[in-house]
C-alpha cells in the first residue's frame, strides 16, 4: 500500500512490482472479459470501444486499467 511516509524510491519499487503482476496475471484475463463485451455488445471492428476496469491489487494499491482498440488499428482483432 503506498502511504504518504515512503520515500520516492519505495513508491517506484512498489508501482513496478505491481504492474508486474498485473502485466502477467491480470491483464490477459481483462482482454479476454474486453473481447466477450466486444461481441456481446456487437462493437463494429471498426468503432473504438473503451472499458475501464477498477483493480485493487493485493498490495492494497487502486489501479484504474482501461482497454480499447489503439489509435492506429484500423480494425479490432480479438486477443485470443
Amino acid at each position: 500500500m503506498l502511504v504518504e511516509t515512503m520515500t520516492p524510491e519505495e513508491i517506484t519499487r512498489e508501482i513496478f512490482t505491481d504492474w508486474e503482476t498485473l502485466a502477467e496475471k491480470t491483464l490477459p484475463r481483462l482482454a479476454q472479459e474486453y473481447d466477450r463485451a466486444r461481441k456481446r455488445l456487437k462493437v463494429n471492428k471498426e468503432s473504438r470501444f473503451a472499458k475501464m476496469y477498477e483493480i485493487k491489487t493485493k498490495k492494497k494499491n487502486n489501479w484504474f486499467l482501461v482497454l480499447n482498440k489503439g489509435v492506429d488499428v484500423e480494425k479490432y482483432r480479438c486477443n485470443q
